[in-house]
């Protein structure tokens, strides 16, 4: 990795992409939640979500192999489901935020 994120000897590479990534998913949620109409398209971060769980599942079922000595493919499903799961957390914080406004809106018989 580039040490651009390396303070006192600690690598925080990996809190900082995490943190970017949530943030871009859940502006994308929210712009697509005030601005789409229909609610597929509404659901768009949401697929990639589930995606995401689907790529999980099957690096378990496809990476199984018994004559590996060093199977990393559980790891490897874990660590895809805490970035869909941290994702998946921006998302639903976006929606809230919609959810929320859009309640004190129609409250004022504003849209």
């Amino acid at each position: 990795m580039i040490d651009i994120f390396v303070i006192n000897g600690t690598d925080y590479s990996l809190f900082v992409i995490g943190v970017i990534g949530a943030l871009i998913f859940f502006a994308i949620q929210l712009a697509l939640c005030f601005k789409a109409k229909k609610t597929g398209v509404k659901l768009i971060p949401v697929y990639f979500i589930c995606l995401l769980v689907v790529l999980a599942i099957a690096s378990v079922i496809i990476g199984v192999s018994p004559d590996s000595l060093m199977d990393l493919s559980g790891l490897i499903a874990i660590v895809i489901l805490c970035v869909a799961l941290l994702f998946g957390i921006s998302i639903g914080a976006a929606w809230l935020i919609y959810r929320i406004k859009t309640k004190k809106g129609a409250e004022r018989g504003v849209n």
